[in-house]
């Protein structure tokens, strides 16, 4: 047996030095939610220290955060990560984003890449991936993601694409900017890792597999059942109660591995949880908090509160409660996984990765509700969830989960407290109206894609390709704008050519630099999806040109187009009964794209109006799912 070392290191500490990884094991399959719950952890540990005004040396007496245990086979000089690598490549990825957000930085190049015999090498040394980390640290370095043969390669340029609407600061400087260097100096030297080092490769994976193991230990669910089966007296209803348990938690798992846990989060938070952690200094943990850190040690600390008491009080927890909500949560997260009417809103909202949707759904849910009505009122929840985050996004305000845990908390609360049908939409329509961002004419004229919401400005043009195209009885499909794995998948398309130097000579009066030529390129009104290798084909020309290529891919992108209203008496009769002042152009005028802008915000009016609960109160239940 080598040596083993266990040693704490900070994220600078340990990202300043060079791994390598094994060919089997190089795959970065990390996927937006795993990257979310990252920085949403990371971003709300940071916000219980920070305070506005705070200066940068404050910083160290923030409260420390520990990341868990990364596994490092030492081979001569040569360090492979054996266990960490997911957590050490999206790291990296995180300082990158960073670095850009405050370029020239000094203390950040080195942890991302380090000079060797005169050459630059990553600190996470992966050949597949040298050029797509090099694109982006670099920025403007040639990469051609559609080209990209290597999945990894590709799922790390999609990961970083989506960063800059993840790493969103809630709490801000007094100057209303982020505090960007707080948060960098306390993620490299606030954030612990333990480091073990084995010199013998064999015992590296030995120790791999030991933690990995989850044969020799108890998960949370199951520590959970065995406190409640042990209060169940008889012997017939325990055995019952066993099977019944172990049947559902089964159908969780393979569904995916982080059901088991989520839901027992979601249902327990959505029911009983009736206090949150405030976010200042000294504030300790409360229910919402411990739910998520060890739920089976609050069920048996709060067993009074859910009226557990006698052994009937067990059985019913196990056969009526545990047995109705998991399946209300295993309904739910199907339709969150593919679209199925009158259900899409869930599925929408997974799309836009909210992540406390399952919790909200099942809150207004009682003990006695059919499926049915069960079914309808999570449909009601997810279409108001669905009208939120539009509303957000349209008013350049962040999603982020430290940004709104604390609304959403109060939402679940008063959601709990509806009676019926009727009352949850009254409450969810008096919750609309009381929302500060609303559909509004000033930020939506200027309403524009930028860096921090590019994933959910795509969402917003696949909604409304998806919306139009259903209302003219168009074949479509929504998967497809979404499908990221497809060899030419969709992208965004702007109207306006890159060459704005030629849209300052046209319009001096409107454009005095390019960079004011871009922010009204950038325009909701000047966007389309179009298929990635299209897109990139059209960059440099002009609308005119162009115009062919958005008739032919999908009806938004086509109506620009004046053959795309004649004969086309689907489109012509649904523009006729909704009101909208869709136009064919000839020249994309700056006119132009503010009567799109124009246009883009009376669609997105239509999609996610408030009228929506009504109709979901009034429609027939469907069949359960």
């Amino acid at each position: 047996m080598g040596k083993i070392t266990a040693d704490s290191r900070t994220v600078s500490e340990l990202l300043d030095n060079r791994y390598e990884v094994d060919y089997y094991q190089r795959e970065y399959r990390w996927e937006e939610r795993q990257v979310a719950e990252l920085l949403d952890d990371l971003i709300a540990k940071f916000q219980d220290s920070y305070e506005p005004g705070d200066e940068r040396e404050a910083v160290r007496e923030y409260e420390k955060y520990f990341l868990g245990s990364v596994v490092i086979a030492e081979r001569g000089t040569a360090r492979f990560i054996v266990d960490g690598q997911q957590r050490l490549t999206t790291l990296t990825l995180v300082l990158v984003e960073l670095y850009r957000r405050q370029e020239g930085r000094p203390d950040l190049p080195s942890r991302i890449f380090s000079q060797q015999y005169g050459k630059e090498r990553f600190n996470i040394a992966v050949p597949e991936r040298d050029r797509v980390m090099r694109a982006i640290y670099y920025d403007d370095a040639p990469y051609d993601p559609a080209a990209e043969a290597d999945p990894s390669a590709r799922n790390i340029w999609d990961r970083f694409a989506e960063l800059g609407s993840l790493l969103v600061i809630s709490e801000k400087q007094p100057d209303g900017s982020e505090p960007i260097a707080h948060f960098t100096d306390w993620l490299l030297h606030n954030v612990v890792l333990v480091e073990i080092v084995a010199t013998d490769e064999e015992d590296a994976y030995t120790i791999f597999e030991t933690m990995n193991d989850r044969g020799l230990s108890l998960s949370e669910a199951e520590m959970l059942k065995g406190y409640l089966l042990s209060r169940i007296a008889d012997d017939g209803k325990r055995h019952e109660a066993n099977e019944l348990w172990r049947a559902r938690l089964l159908e969780l798992i393979e569904r995916s591995k982080d059901d088991e846990l989520d839901f027992f989060k979601a249902w327990l938070r959505a029911r009983w949880a009736e206090s949150i952690r405030e976010r200042k200094k000294g504030s300790v943990n409360q229910d919402f908090d411990h739910i998520g850190s060890g739920f089976h040690k609050w069920v048996r600390e709060s067993a009074p509160r859910l009226d557990l008491d006698s052994p009937s009080d067990f059985e019913r927890f196990v056969f009526e409660d545990f047995d109705r909500y998991s399946k209300h949560y295993l309904r739910a997260r199907g339709w969150g996984e593919a679209l199925r009417e009158p259900f899409e809103a869930v599925f929408f909202n997974s799309q836009n990765n909210f992540t406390l949707q399952y919790p909200l759904l099942l809150a207004p849910v009682g003990p006695g509700d059919s499926a049915e009505v069960a079914d309808r009122k999570m449909r009601m929840v997810a279409t108001f969830i669905d009208i939120y985050i539009a509303r957000r996004v349209i008013n350049n305000r962040t999603l982020t989960y430290s940004a709104i845990v604390y609304t959403m908390f109060g939402l679940m609360k008063g959601l709990r407290a509806t009676a019926g049908l009727g009352g949850l939409r009254e409450y969810l329509e008096t919750r609309l109206d009381e929302m500060e961002e609303q559909f509004d004419d000033a930020p939506f004229a200027e309403f524009r894609r930028h860096q921090q919401n590019q994933r959910f400005v795509f969402n917003l043009l696949a909604r409304m390709t998806y919306f139009v195209e259903r209302a003219a009885a168009k074949p479509t499909s929504f998967e497809k704008y979404l499908d990221r794995s497809a060899k030419n998948r969709y992208d965004v398309e702007h109207i306006w050519p890159d060459t704005l130097d030629a849209y300052i000579e046209l319009y001096p009066d409107r454009f005095k630099t390019r960079e004011q030529a871009q922010l009204f390129r950038d325009r909701l009104g000047g966007l389309v999806l179009l298929p990635e290798k299209v897109n990139r084909s059209l960059q440099a020309k002009p609308f005119i040109e162009k115009r062919d290529n958005y008739l032919a891919d999908n009806l938004l992108a086509g109506s620009l187009h004046p053959a795309a209203y004649g004969n086309n008496p689907g489109f012509t009769s649904w523009l006729a009964a909704a009101g909208l002042e869709f136009v064919p152009y000839d020249d994309f005028t700056p006119e132009a794209l503010e009567a799109r802008q124009a246009l883009y915000m009376g669609l997105c009016r239509l999609i996610w109006s408030p009228d929506r609960l009504g109709e979901i109160e009034a429609a027939p239940s469907p069949a359960p799912v």
